[in-house]
């Protein structure tokens, strides 16, 4: 494993590296039914001006490969607004990417799981949707999870769980209203119980509603369907 700084924009060597490695990865998976999309950048560094005339020229590259169609997701850099502008501005598929915790920062020490609910209906979903909408509702919540910092000490094993079951409730029903999909960080762990971040362990333990990854496929009809619509359609 490196252990040195990425260093992206103040190593031209770097930025061609990167360069190198998304028209390969655009050119292999851009043909592939399956695939959801590319994302440029997963989390990079708060603040950096330079990374949005980056995300601008990076993209308009890549379209050469993957033509406008093909989804290209960008991260916000923990800060919504200007890339959500980028995204709703562009008239090709970009999709922006927005993580949500409350785990880390000192502002979620000493919360509740009602407590962070209670933040995410009343105070975060106004602005959140008001961003959605600049983007034309291109946005995924592409990581969340169950995690709290340590507002559920001292609570028995099932006030816990309730507690992660009622913060889960709130971030659900704010992607379910403004985005275009979400994912739980992460599927499951290497070892021990885990039920603020194992998808499997959270489940079980009814913290992520269970029709969670049960949803029907809906991707496109089988050709035989399509061509007898197209069909129908030329006779109309």
């Amino acid at each position: 494993m490196s252990k040195g700084k990425a260093d992206l924009f103040n190593r031209s060597a770097n930025l061609r590296s990167t360069s190198l490695a998304l028209r390969f990865l655009a050119s292999y998976l851009a043909p592939l039914p399956h695939i959801v999309g590319l994302q440029l950048l997963n989390e990079p560094a708060q603040g950096d001006n330079r990374l949005q005339g980056w995300y601008e020229t990076t993209l308009d590259d890549l379209r050469s490969i993957t033509g406008p169609h093909f989804p290209l997701y960008i991260h916000d850099a923990w800060w919504m607004p200007p890339y959500a502008q980028l995204t709703g501005g562009r008239s090709d598929f970009v999709v922006l990417d927005f993580h949500l915790y409350r785990c880390f920062e000192a502002s979620d020490h000493g919360v509740s799981g009602e407590g962070h609910g209670h933040k995410l209906r009343n105070e975060f979903q106004p602005k959140f949707a008001g961003q959605c909408d600049v983007a034309r509702g291109n946005v995924v919540v592409a990581e969340f999870s169950a995690a709290l910092a340590d507002g559920d000490k001292g609570m028995s094993d099932g006030e816990r769980d309730r507690n992660k079951r009622e913060f889960v409730r709130a971030e659900i029903e704010v992607y379910e209203r403004n985005t275009g999909g979400w994912w739980f960080w992460t599927l499951k762990k290497g070892e021990g119980w885990d039920a603020g971040w194992s998808a499997m362990n959270a489940t079980r333990a009814e913290i992520l509603p269970d029709w969670v990854g049960s949803g029907k496929f809906k991707g496109p009809p089988p050709q035989h369907m399509k061509d007898g619509e197209l069909k129908r359609c030329h006779g109309e």
